[in-house]
């Protein structure tokens, strides 16, 4: 699936390849190998390609900032996951995309 999908989906935990039950650990390694990535992309400033390049920053960013804070997880989680709570598994399945 492409990102801007996902992004449009706004499920963090498949935009950073991830588990919903996955470490904070895992959320930080996952998030600056995406970034890495992104930037790694070399496109001209003010293109439309560019603007999809910042999008899917602040999405990184986004998910990042929700998935390490405990409170915001769980409260993220839930919606999400509607009547998971803690010590309920969540789907557990990684996102569509290669680490």
């Amino acid at each position: 699936r492409r990102m801007n999908d996902l992004i449009a989906e706004s499920d963090y935990f498949r935009i950073l390849n991830l588990s919903a039950d996955a470490s904070f650990r895992e959320v930080r390694a996952a998030y600056e190998s995406r970034l890495g990535h992104l930037q790694s992309l070399v496109v001209g400033p003010g293109s439309d390609l560019q603007l999809q390049k910042d999008e899917i920053r602040f999405a990184f960013d986004e998910a990042l900032r929700v998935l390490r804070d405990p409170g915001l997880r769980e409260a993220y989680r839930q919606a999400l996951f509607p009547g998971t709570r803690d010590g309920v598994e969540a789907p557990t399945s990684p996102g569509f995309f290669p680490q």
